[in-house]
């Protein structure tokens, strides 16, 4: 799950799988020395300490790693963590997150980094088009000769401009639009093939 955050340019990574499950953890190169801390609140509540697990990382590097205890997570309230340096204690890394726009991670994930963002602008002439407004779901129709990426805000998508006689494979993705909750782009479907009819 780490891995599918590698294009996230935060110092303190975090992720769920469920919303009911928290994992952060920061890298530190192997000429790092000395102890660090790391605590989180939420807004008004006492800092709290974790326990924090090290593994070794590839090149000699270290991750820290803390998993919070469930009655710890909490949505729609905004969470503080911060990393001190246990000698100075003094802040090394710090940020401020809400639990329910956390990257998340499905297990089965294997595909797409979580990080991964949709460029709405990329059209090309002459590819088939999608009706969009919000970007919510997002589709994309290729054929030997063509390709397209497009948002639309439903559940449901329209190609239009497709050739006659053409055959296309389809894949459709999703995220959370940020009126309730937010997010970012999961895993593109299996693409399915389909062929329009040869007559317009």
């Amino acid at each position: 799950d780490a891995a599918l955050l590698a294009g996230v340019s935060e110092d303190i990574l975090c992720f769920s799988r469920s919303f009911e499950d928290l994992t952060c953890f920061w890298d530190e190169e192997e000429t790092t020395t000395g102890m660090c801390h790391f605590y989180y609140w939420y807004s008004r509540d006492v800092p709290t300490a974790c326990v924090v697990s090290t593994w070794p990382r590839g090149a000699g590097g270290k991750r820290h790693v803390c998993v919070f205890p469930s009655q710890d997570v909490r949505l729609f309230t905004q969470l503080h963590l911060r990393v001190l340096d246990a000698t100075t204690n003094h802040t090394k890394y710090w940020r401020e997150l809400s639990v329910e726009a956390v990257q998340c991670c499905p297990a089965s994930s294997t595909g797409m980094p979580c990080s991964t963002t949709l460029n709405s602008s990329e059209q090309h002439p002459g590819d088939p088009s999608i009706q969009s407004t919000v970007s919510t779901h997002t589709a994309r129709a290729a054929s030997p000769a063509l390709g397209q990426r497009l948002v639309q805000a439903n559940t449901w998508v329209v190609l239009q401009d497709l050739q006659p006689g053409m055959r296309y494979h389809i894949q459709v993705r999703s995220k959370p639009d940020g009126t309730s909750m937010d997010g970012v782009w999961g895993p593109w479907s299996q693409a399915v093939a389909a062929e329009t009819p040869h007559s317009s």
